[in-house]
C-alpha cells in the first residue's frame, strides 16, 4: 500500500524536472537577451560620449571586441558593426569670412566672440611663456605627442573598443579639417587679391603704412605685448565705436574738416614732398626700414600724385617694359625647370597609381 502512489509521484517529479529545465532555459535566454541589450546600451552611450574625444573617432568593425565582452551570447547579427559609421563632413560650401570676422568682432554672437577671445589670449600667453622660458618648439611637439599617446593608452586600458574606434585616417574630423584648410587657403588668397594687389592705391598706402608702423612699434614695445594688445583691442574697439558712433562721428568729422581746410591751402606737390621726406627720415632706423620707407614713398606718390606718376611712367616705361618682359620670361623658364626637376627626381610624393604605371 505504501508503494501504490510511487508511479504517480515519479511522474510528478519528471514533470517538475521538465518545468524547471524549461524555466532555466528561458532564464538563460532572457539573460542572454538582457546582456545583449545592456551591452548595446552601454556601447551606444560610450559612442556618444567618446565620439571625437581626444582623437577624432571613426568606427571600424568592432565585432570581435564586442563578442569578447558579451557574456553568454553573441549579441550581434552576422557581421553587423558595433556602431554606425562616422558621418562624413558636410559638402564644401562658400564661406563669407569677412562677415564671419565682422560679426565676431562686433559680438553679434557673444558665445562665439568670447570663445575666440579666450582661445586667442590663452594661445598668446602660452606662446609668450614658451618664448620667455626658452622652450624649443620641438619639445612642445614631443609633449603634445606624448599626451596623445597617453590618452590612447588610457582608452585602451579602460576598453579596447574605445581605442579601436579612435582612428584619425577616416574620421569626420579629419575630413572636416581638410575641408576647412582648403577653404581657409582660398580665403587667404581672396584677401591677398582684394587688399594686397595694388589695385586701389589709397588702400595699398593705408595697409603699407599700417604694417610698417606695427614693425616700428615692435622695436619700442615687446612684440608679444603689442600682439596681445592688438588682439584684445580688436574685440573691444569695434564694439565700442559701434556703441559710441553717434557721439564720436560728429567730433571726428569736425576735427577732420578743420585740419583738411588748413591742409588744402598748400600746394599738393609741396605737401607730398614734405611727407616723403618725413617718411624717409623715419626709415633711418635701419637699412631694412629705409628700403620699406622708399617703397612707401612710391606708394604714397602713386596715391597722391597720380598725374605726376603717370607722366613719369610714360618717360621710364619704354626702358622698364623690356626689363619686365625679360624678367617674366626668365621666371617662367625657372618655374618650368623646377617642375620638371620635381617630377624627374620625385621631390614630391608620387601617387601610387601613377607609380605603378
Amino acid at each position: 500500500g505504501a508503494f501504490e502512489h510511487l508511479p504517480a509521484t515519479m511522474a510528478t517529479a519528471e514533470n517538475m524536472k521538465d518545468i524547471v529545465s524549461e524555466g532555466a532555459s528561458k532564464v538563460a535566454q532572457g539573460a542572454d537577451a538582457a546582456s545583449a541589450q545592456i551591452y548595446a546600451a552601454v556601447d551606444e552611450t560610450m559612442d556618444s560620449l567618446t565620439q571625437g574625444f581626444g582623437s577624432p573617432a571613426a568606427t571600424p568593425d568592432a565585432k570581435d571586441v564586442k563578442q569578447a565582452l558579451n557574456f553568454g551570447g553573441s549579441g550581434t547579427k552576422g557581421d553587423e558593426p558595433a556602431t554606425p559609421a562616422t558621418p562624413a563632413a558636410a559638402p564644401e560650401a562658400e564661406v563669407d569670412y569677412y562677415a564671419f570676422t565682422k560679426d565676431t568682432l562686433l559680438w553679434v554672437h557673444p558665445v562665439r566672440s568670447a570663445f575666440y577671445l579666450v582661445c586667442g589670449v590663452v594661445a598668446l600667453l602660452a606662446a609668450d611663456y614658451m618664448l620667455g622660458h626658452n622652450i624649443p618648439l620641438l619639445t612642445v611637439v614631443a609633449y603634445l605627442t606624448l599626451a596623445q599617446m597617453a590618452l590612447n593608452f588610457l582608452r585602451h586600458a579602460i576598453n579596447p573598443s574605445l581605442q579601436q574606434k579612435a582612428t584619425w585616417l577616416d574620421s569626420a574630423w579629419t575630413a572636416a579639417a581638410i575641408q576647412q584648410l582648403g577653404t581657409g587657403i582660398k580665403a587667404l588668397a581672396a584677401v591677398h587679391d582684394r587688399h594686397l594687389s595694388a589695385g586701389n592705391p589709397h588702400k595699398h598706402l593705408i595697409i603699407a603704412m599700417s604694417l610698417w608702423l606695427v614693425s616700428l612699434l615692435c622695436k619700442l614695445v615687446p612684440p608679444m605685448t603689442l600682439l596681445l594688445g592688438l588682439y584684445i583691442g580688436a574685440f573691444i574697439v569695434p564694439k565700442a565705436y559701434d556703441l559710441l558712433k553717434p557721439k564720436v562721428d560728429p567730433v571726428a568729422k569736425d576735427v577732420y574738416g578743420q585740419v583738411k581746410s588748413k591742409w588744402d591751402v598748400a600746394d599738393h606737390r609741396i605737401k607730398a614732398g614734405a611727407i616723403m621726406v618725413l617718411i624717409l627720415l623715419l626709415g633711418c632706423v635701419s637699412t631694412i626700414d629705409l628700403v620699406i620707407a622708399a617703397f612707401v614713398v612710391f606708394v604714397f606718390a602713386h596715391s597722391q600724385l597720380p598725374k605726376e606718376m603717370e607722366q613719369l611712367g610714360k618717360k621710364v616705361g619704354p626702358v622698364l617694359t623690356p626689363v619686365g618682359n625679360t624678367a617674366a620670361a626668365a621666371g617662367s623658364k625657372v618655374s618650368n625647370m623646377l617642375i620638371g626637376a620635381s617630377n624627374k627626381f620625385e621631390l614630391t610624393p608620387t601617387p601610387l597609381k601613377a607609380k605603378k604605371e
